[in-house]
């Protein structure tokens, strides 16, 4: 509940069943309560239960709130706290519940324990279940990957085999293109909160702070513009990717030499990879691995703000739509920015321009 992200759309009903507070069952109402957490905030999603003749009664409320995940886990260790001093004074002292939460504390306790555990949920795994092989691959990566990368390739591969560190860096030696660091923009990261500020807030502002050392009287980030900001061959957006992993990601080798790998075949996909492995590397200096995945982490969400912003900025955006936010007009708009009509409209919707539904929701929180 801690760290598992949102699932995508192959693994809804895993993920669900670990998620939803409505299949706790064992013969209890419970509210249909939806909770995760992208690794520094928690979403919690609450919608009107169904309603049957079998209930006694239903729950009504539709509303979706965000807090700090450290908020969250402090909120349930107390009412967990409440719960068993509730038994202590009903005379039971030899709860399930207290002999659950007794381990469950020894292991926060215990720094390699609590790291086993964290893996075992990005990986989408109940306690125990994970093979240990896996679990172990990534607690030896991350001297070499980076803490926090190592969390983010665990979880875009849950229920796959991980590639291994030496797998990486043999692939991107044969097929990527070298990153001159030196030569990246730099933008001003120390007063970004990440507890405190949503994913999107600090990729947007990051992209704002690049777009402004740019020409703001132009639209449209050229491919030759872009790659002179990641500090690529201008060539790079232009070649064919080779990438056995599908997997879009940076790495730094032990000479100190950096590459990157797209995945896209599309110009405007992987203009948009590009820019999202930017923002990795930008927010995330401490890591030798980046990674462009699917899921939605903190860290996921963040590059997605960023390369959005950075390529479509949504002033410019709404100022060239004319007040015609139609698909067409999306699509003819799209082209402006060299984005895919997709991005045009995630960013709408994000303003409001556009109604959003559940499943965006989720995607966002």
């Amino acid at each position: 509940m801690c760290w598992e992200p949102k699932a995508d759309k192959a693994d809804k009903l895993g993920w669900a069943m670990s998620h939803k507070i409505t299949n706790i069952g064992n013969g209890y109402i419970w509210p249909n309560l939806t909770m995760f957490s992208d690794g520094y905030r928690t979403a919690l999603i609450s919608k009107p239960s169904s309603s049957t003749t079998q209930t006694a009664f239903r729950y009504l409320t539709d509303s979706s709130q965000i807090i700090t995940s450290r908020a969250w886990e402090n909120g349930v260790d107390d009412f967990i706290d409440k719960v068993i001093q509730r038994l202590h004074v009903n005379g039971d002292y030899q709860s399930n519940l207290e002999s659950i939460w007794l381990g469950v504390c020894e292991e926060r306790n215990d720094p390699k324990q609590t790291s086993y555990r964290k893996f075992e949920a990005l990986l989408g795994y109940d306690p125990d279940e994970a093979p240990e092989l896996e679990i172990q691959k990534l607690i030896e990566g991350q001297t070499t990957l980076g803490q926090n990368a190592t969390e983010e390739l665990a979880v875009n591969y849950q229920n796959r085999a991980l590639p291994s560190v030496t797998e990486l860096q043999a692939i991107l030696q044969k097929n990527g293109t070298e990153i001159k660091i030196t030569d990246q923009v730099r933008v001003e990261i120390k007063d970004l909160n990440r507890t405190e500020m949503a994913a999107w807030e600090i990729g947007v502002n990051m992209a704002k702070q690049v777009r402004y050392q740019l020409d703001k009287n132009e639209p449209l980030i050229t491919n030759q513009v872009l790659t002179e900001l990641a500090g690529v061959k201008s060539d790079t957006l232009n070649s064919e990717c080779h990438n056995p992993l599908d997997l879009p990601y940076k790495l730094t080798l032990e000479n100190q030499k950096s590459y990157v790998l797209l995945r896209a075949k599309r110009d405007t996909a992987k203009r948009f990879e590009l820019s999202r492995l930017l923002a990795d590397s930008l927010f995330c200096q401490q890591d030798n691995l980046a990674l462009a995945t699917r899921t939605y982490t903190y860290r996921q969400k963040l590059q997605r703000a960023f390369a959005a912003e950075l390529l479509c900025p949504a002033e410019q955006l709404v100022n060239e739509m004319r007040n015609d936010y139609s698909d067409e007009n999306q699509t003819s708009v799209a082209d402006t920015f060299g984005v895919s009509p997709l991005t045009v409209k995630t960013i709408l919707t994000n303003h409001g321009y556009i109604e959003r539904d559940f499943d965006s929701i989720l995607s966002v929180a």
